[in-house]
């Protein structure tokens, strides 16, 4: 028997969603009437279509690197997901996430759709935490190196400070989740829980966040160098659409500003990232000589990397409900459904 949503919980669900929707077109409209839209379309005319597709191609082998650092995340928890499925899943989850507010919401569509190939909520639940963990870690805190190593990022001293800080949440949220102590005190609060069904999915999250804890030193190595891999491919996209319309940075600037765009787009106060990548852009790129309409249309490229990488997605969802599939049914907490096996 499923369970009701709690009264009102629709209500706040659209209103929160209204709400969202309203922040990214107040920061889009003020972008606009601050900006000549027509010096903005001349940069982008003005792009090398060269610099422009290799910046597009190189977002499908940084998919299949987060693939293989993935599938050493998972298997660490015992699960069985082919490298391909996590690979397509990214694709299809960034479709998806066209449509939704935040990073976050990404994480959840990738939850749904890895579930269906080893249904084991928990543990997918965690690999994608931790995936997501590390991968913000490595972001921050390489683009917190090149921005000591960037002399004209000096005039961004407040960048230095929240991404600091920001690197000492992760680290301390590591520390107390997989270290001993942290490890005993979840397993402590586990045990208190009783035998219900709270305590039964708390058991479950303790031995697998203590799989973690467990993982050789040789895996967190080599999770660390595809991460340091993701995030220098990550910085050379962005570095060629830069390059595309002419913008003089060099890559050591590229690749702290980019984590500073992915550090504010993983809040889901706007849709795929419109207004706050938009805003973040125009602000760092103000010292280096680089006007509003041309830091906006780089702006712009982000999305369109964004956008192809999406529409591999649509078409890997497409085949999925156009080609026919054989139906298993499946448990997950105790509900039966179907899901579709995939080929």
């Amino acid at each position: 028997m499923s369970e009701e949503p709690a009264p009102g919980s629709g209500r706040r669900h659209v209103a929160s969603l209204i709400g969202r929707l309203a922040i990214t077109l107040a920061i889009l409209v003020w972008i606009l009437r601050s900006i000549p839209v027509a010096d903005v379309f001349a940069a982008l005319g003005q792009a090398s279509l060269g610099l422009l597709i290799l910046g597009l191609l190189l977002e499908v082998p940084i998919r299949w690197l987060a693939a293989i650092r993935m599938q050493s995340i998972t298997r660490a928890q015992q699960l069985s997901i082919p490298t391909w499925d996590i690979f397509r899943v990214a694709f299809v989850s960034a479709f998806y996430g066209l449509f939704l507010p935040g990073s976050v919401s990404g994480g959840a569509v990738s939850w749904l759709k890895l579930i269906e190939i080893d249904r084991q909520p928990a543990s997918v639940l965690l690999s994608i935490v931790f995936q997501r963990s590390v991968e913000t870690f490595s972001v921050i805190a390489l683009g917190l190196i090149f921005w000591l190593f960037d002399p004209l990022a000096g005039s961004h001293p407040g960048m230095a400070k929240w991404m600091t800080a920001f690197l000492a949440v992760l680290v301390a949220g590591y520390a107390m989740a997989l270290s001993r102590p942290g490890s005993r005190l979840l397993g402590f609060v586990a045990g208190k829980l009783g035998n219900g069904k709270l305590a039964v999915q708390a058991v479950k999250t303790f031995e697998s966040l203590t799989r973690f804890g467990e993982m050789g030193m040789r895996a967190k190595v080599w999770i660390l160098l595809l991460s340091a891999l993701h995030v220098g491919l990550g910085s050379l996209v962005a570095w060629c659409l830069a390059g595309a319309i002419g913008l003089s940075l060099s890559f050591v600037s590229v690749l702290w500003m980019r984590s500073v765009v992915y550090a504010v787009t993983l809040a889901p106060v706007s849709f795929a990232g419109f207004g706050v990548r938009e805003g973040s852009l125009l602000v760092m790129v103000a010292s280096y000589g680089i006007e509003a309409p041309e830091a906006l249309a780089w702006s712009l490229l982000f999305f369109a990397a964004q956008l192809f990488v999406a529409l591999i997605g649509a078409a890997f969802e497409a085949r999925q409900f156009l080609l026919p599939a054989a139906r298993t049914s499946a448990k997950v907490g105790g509900v039966d459904f179907e899901v579709a096996s995939h080929r």
